[in-house]
Order: structure tokens, then sequence, then C-alpha cells
């Protein structure tokens, strides 16, 4: 996590620390750059950890979030996540959390670009889901892989990522 909001409902500095590498880790040979919502939604960051991933190697990036609803806030997401995979030339996976926590409601609706910004599959908005996927990364490279859109205050969760180019991408949540 790279960009850190402490403003409106975020106050995330309560649980995350600044981390100012931007390299990629690699799973089952694919390299993948993760980040953690607000570090895509860099527009009036001087940091740019999309970019910075991606330059450092990243073919993939996986989006985890928990980005509150609100009137045509998926047009502004997927206006956002399709310009950045069109820009950096890669595929993103982009993980929302759905349901309620307090007095925030979250949508669900996480997809998956292709390399060219295209959504190539999409979850329900407001329930739970999952959908699975192929996404090719690179010259050939195919993906497979399960989204599952879990309502996150039902209680504790933890996400587990594995990518296996010959198998699958699971996101276990516990």
């Amino acid at each position: 996590k790279r960009l850190i909001p402490n403003y409106d409902v975020f106050d995330e500095r309560r649980y995350f620390s600044y981390d100012s590498t931007f390299k990629p880790i690699e799973i089952n040979g694919i390299k993948t750059g993760i980040l953690i919502c607000e570090d895509l939604w860099d527009t009036h960051y001087e940091t740019k950890p999309a970019k910075e991933l991606v330059k450092n190697g990243a073919h993939l990036l996986i989006v985890i979030n928990a980005s509150p609803f609100h009137i045509d806030k998926f047009k502004l997401r997927r206006n956002l996540i399709s310009t950045k995979s069109e820009t950096f030339n890669i595929p993103i996976i982009y993980v929302n959390m759905v349901g309620g926590l307090d007095e925030i409601v979250y949508d669900g609706r996480s997809f998956v670009t292709n390399e060219n910004g295209e959504i190539i599959y999409k979850a329900n908005a407001f329930k739970e889901d999952i959908f699975s996927f192929n996404l090719k990364i690179g010259e050939g490279t195919v993906v497979s892989g399960e989204i599952s859109s879990i309502d996150w205050g039902s209680g504790p969760h933890f996400l587990k990522i594995e990518m296996d180019p010959s198998g699958g991408t699971d996101y276990i949540l516990n």
C-alpha cells in the first residue's frame, strides 16, 4: 500500500503503513502488481503506484478494494480502470467488497479488463457473486480464475491469491 487516505470515510492510517517500493511479486511465473484501493485512484497524488509497478515489470495488476457505493460510482471505476489498463497495455483484476459495514454500503461489481481496457468479466451488483474467467497475459499465457465477491461485514475474512497459468487463479476468502 502506497497511498494512504485519511479523509471522508477513510481512516487508513490506523490500519496501514506506507510502502515506498514498487516491486511486482511473482506468482507462479507471472509478475503481478498488487494495489490496494487508493493506490489506483492516484489522480491527486504525485506518486503513481500502477505506473511504477508496470515500469518495474508487472504483467498483471490486481486491485483489492473496499470502495463505497454512490450513484455513478461504477462508471467512475470502469473509466479509471479501463483507461489505466489501455494506457499501460496490461490486464487488471479489480476486486471490490460487497455488503454493508457501519453506515457504508459496498456494491461489489468486481471486474476484469483485458490489456485493451475492455471489461471481459463483471460480477453482479449488491450481492455476493462468483464468476470465472480466462485472461491472456502477454503473448500467450492464459490465466484461468475465479473471483468471489463476499459480504465482508459478516465476519473476518482473509484474501489468498494463487495464480497458475495452466490451472487458475483462486481468490479464497475464509
